[in-house]
């Protein structure tokens, strides 16, 4: 399955061959005829940005010619099934559309940052145009532009926020057609270099090794992954998910019918109790001294929430199968098959949950069953045992079943307040979302 979304990256520093000249680049009208484009940009989404790489070493561009390679005509009109009069060109956190002026002045500070030896940042975000269609942001052949160019100044802000550009950082962007991709390039930089100087070892044309200085380029990962999730995060409309929440969430029923002749319950339990640590402290089902019954308690509450609310229990695991095949579209099933984590990381938490409150009214229920023996003896304290918890059955209460029930419950509303609030930060962010309608 193709990701909807793909977010390449590399940088060069100011002073290396690659870095002079790949900034015009991106806007040039000059030498249009003359670049394979079709063939750089492959390069980059199959083979993990091995072509920009090489370029680092053997290019001859610098970074204002990257900044006219982002502006040209060849890459916007080469779609056919788009219509190639239009123009978007280079735009900015604060602008839409440069002018000649305001080109010619980010020409200036990206020929200071190359100056500076300061790092040229370049980022591809590449849309599947199935993808653009389902989200209405392809319509025919017109392009909601307006919305991409807000995810574009949306993933830039965090990215300056988390690497601390925003004080000496400015970019600039241009969307462009290509082949079944619809592209925006990024370029960025700082006026003055902020990065930590390292060294590391180069060879030289006759393969001798030498060391030399230059700024750190590499972001973290976590920047990277930020970038991209605030960047579709905009994009992405999720009320038919919230939607349906809601209608689960309406539905829910709060009583429960108990069977106490269940006697795999009942057995069930019993190994549970037996097996539970001396030190009620431990009774948590994340402790280390928990592991060797856990499976076994999930079990028995899965077992429980299946028989007095299996209906509720399979909406649930079908929403998760739908928000799985959302991330599965986002970020492709392909490598190390990330859109997994959030289906398992959202049952473990329902385990979990669910885990603690039938440990919690283990707990209370030891209790009662000492307290009993407790008012029996109070006349003769000397006595007074406290009851052998393992050796008899603590009796489960109904009340004390509504509540592992009621943890199943809150542990969906709390998924369903953490969607809602998402689509409120959506709403915020996005105003006119009727402009998607073009």
């Amino acid at each position: 399955m193709k990701a909807g979304v793909i977010l390449t990256s590399d940088f060069v520093v100011g002073g290396q061959k690659s870095f002079e000249n790949y900034v015009r680049y991106i806007d040039r009208e000059d030498a249009k005829k003359h670049i394979d484009y079709d063939n750089v940009y492959e390069n980059i989404i199959e083979n993990n940005l091995e072509a920009t790489n090489k370029s680092r070493a053997k290019s001859s561009l610098d970074y204002e010619n990257y900044l006219d390679y982002m502006n040209r005509d060849y890459a916007k009109s080469k779609e056919k099934n788009i219509d190639n009069e239009i123009d978007y060109g280079l735009f900015t956190n604060v602008s839409d559309k440069l002018d000649q002026k305001e080109k010619k002045e980010i020409y200036k500070k990206f020929k200071a940052a190359q100056e500076n030896k300061s790092v040229l940042w370049r980022d591809v975000f590449s849309f599947d145009h199935e993808w653009l269609k389902e989200q209405r942001l392809l319509i025919g052949k017109q392009l909601n532009d307006k919305e991409i160019k807000k995810a574009v100044r949306k993933a830039m802000n965090e990215c300056f926020d988390r690497e601390n550009l925003n004080e000496t950082g400015f970019w600039v962007a241009e969307i462009h057609y290509n082949t079944d991709n619809i592209h925006v390039h990024v370029a960025s930089s700082e006026t003055i270099n902020t990065r930590p100087v390292i060294e590391f070892e180069r060879r030289d044309q006759e393969g001798n090794i030498y060391t030399s200085t230059e700024p750190k380029g590499k972001r973290s990962l976590k920047t990277s992954e930020k970038m991209k999730s605030s960047f579709i995060s905009h994009l992405v409309s999720r009320e038919k998910v919230l939607e349906e929440m809601t209608k689960v969430r309406t539905n829910l029923h709060h009583t429960i019918s108990i069977d106490t002749k269940n006697n795999e319950q009942v057995n069930l339990l019993k190994s549970i109790v037996e097996r539970l640590p001396e030190n009620k402290n431990h009774w948590s089902y994340n402790h280390k001294n928990m592991k060797h019954i856990k499976e076994d308690i999930d079990q028995y509450t899965t077992n429980y929430i299946k028989k007095n609310h299996n209906n509720e229990y399979k909406k649930y695991q079908d929403l998760l199968n739908k928000e799985e095949e959302y991330y599965k579209l986002v970020y492709g099933a392909g490598g190390k098959e990330r859109y997994k984590d959030y289906k398992k990381n959202k049952l473990e938490e329902l385990n979990s949950r669910m885990g603690n409150q039938l440990l919690r009214s283990l707990k209370d229920a030891h209790e009662r069953i000492n307290k009993v023996q407790r008012d029996k003896l109070s006349g003769n304290k000397s006595k007074y045992q406290p009851q052998n918890f393992k050796k008899k059955l603590p009796i489960i209460t109904r009340y004390d079943l509504y509540k592992i029930q009621r943890a199943f419950h809150d542990h969906r509303r709390k998924h369903e307040a953490e969607m809602q609030y998402k689509q409120m930060e959506y709403e915020i962010q996005r105003p006119n979302s009727m402009d998607r309608e073009l």
